[in-house]
């Protein structure tokens, strides 16, 4: 019992990061919310930004190819065969939900016992064998630790997803492929409002210009007019 539990524990922890990835990347963008710029923001209450930003974050993930990577990964940990045990999950009871496309999992406690009672070391294996050789399936956590480091990282080193996106803790907050592409933003923003005002002053240099030379022949045509009628 106390297996099936931990087991059960297990399954339930991975149906919710399939859940949780999978409606981030099928949630599509409502382009209704564009991002707030600074006016907006001051014609709006501190309430009514917080629900703008909300909705206008959703589907930030929409079909996202690194996320979705991970999400086959997982799938493919979960409902693949490996080489240190001869058993699968669906072998013991632990198969897609009936008509779910998303990937979650269900356990049949009944089928799970009796194939623990008849075979414990396999079903082991298939958990937590491990294998060094190169070009054979582990275990089950293994390749969801294999999975995990590659995407998000352990002990102090950084996996693909923290270094596109960077964690709200720790040095990757704002050291990240995204940072540094709203950092590109910000200066070429800067460059080309700097450009701007060099073209504004031009154009207000040449019309100020313009403007003197029409008083000048104005003043000259009425001079002219006047000899003409004297």
């Amino acid at each position: 019992d106390e297996e099936v539990e931990r087991v059960k524990g297990f399954i339930d922890e991975y149906n919710e990061i399939i859940t949780l990835i999978g409606t981030g990347v099928t949630q599509r963008p409502d382009r209704s919310y564009a991002p707030l710029t600074p006016d907006q923001m001051d014609e709006m209450t501190e309430q009514e930004i917080k629900d703008w930003n909300v909705e206008a974050k959703k589907g930030m993930l929409y079909s996202d190819p690194k996320m979705m990577r991970v999400l086959s990964e997982l799938r493919g940990a979960m409902g693949g065969t490996t080489d240190t045990s001869s058993l699968t999950l669906a072998q013991i009871g632990i198969s897609p939900a009936y008509m779910d496309t998303t990937g979650k999992l269900v356990m049949d406690e009944n089928k799970f016992k009796q194939k623990l009672m008849e075979d414990p070391e396999e079903i082991a294996s298939l958990f937590s064998g491990a294998l060094k050789e190169d070009g054979t399936t582990p275990g089950i956590a293994a390749q969801l630790r294999d999975i995990l480091v590659r995407n998000v990282g352990v002990s102090g080193t950084s996996g693909v997803l923290v270094e596109e996106a960077g964690m709200n803790t720790g040095l990757t907050s704002d050291k990240n492929n995204i940072s540094d592409k709203i950092k590109d933003y910000d200066e070429k923003m800067a460059e080309l409002k700097k450009d701007l005002q060099a073209e504004r002053e031009k154009y207000w240099k040449q019309f100020a210009a313009l403007e003197q030379s029409l008083n000048q022949l104005n003043a000259q045509s009425s001079w002219l007019t006047n000899m003409m009628g004297n």
